[in-house]
């Protein structure tokens, strides 16, 4: 998330291939994807400091709304399926894996409480 939210401020065209920074909408929305993801990497550098199942949990849940977002705003905004359909491809798999952390850090909850209990 970090480098993605970097590399958008600096080089926005490696993270959006064919990025046109033309209009005053192209970097408004360029500068909110890439400030959301810097935002989301330090929240996810702070929780891995701390390392405490809850806090991975709960940004994991975060990041997945906010990717189940981003492929409903996709969907219901582009032109045709085809156009959309290999970032919709990455933003389902990029799910997939943080469906995985969920229930990864969930279950590790579950057995901490019960040793605990």
């Amino acid at each position: 998330g970090i480098g993605v939210g970097l590399a958008g401020y600096f080089k926005p065209d490696v993270i959006i291939p064919n990025f046109m920074a033309d209009t005053a909408a192209n970097n408004t929305i360029s500068m909110m994807f890439t400030g959301r993801n810097l935002a989301m990497g330090i929240g996810m550098l702070i929780v891995l400091l701390w390392g405490i199942p809850e806090n991975f949990l709960l940004i994991f849940i975060i990041r997945f709304l906010t990717e189940t977002a981003d492929l409903v705003a996709n969907l219901v905004n582009a032109p045709s399926l085809s156009a959309v359909l290999p970032l919709a491809i990455f933003i389902c798999v990029m799910m997939v894996l943080e469906a995985l952390v969920v229930m990864a850090m969930w279950k590790i909850i579950q057995q901490r409480n019960k040793g605990s209990a």
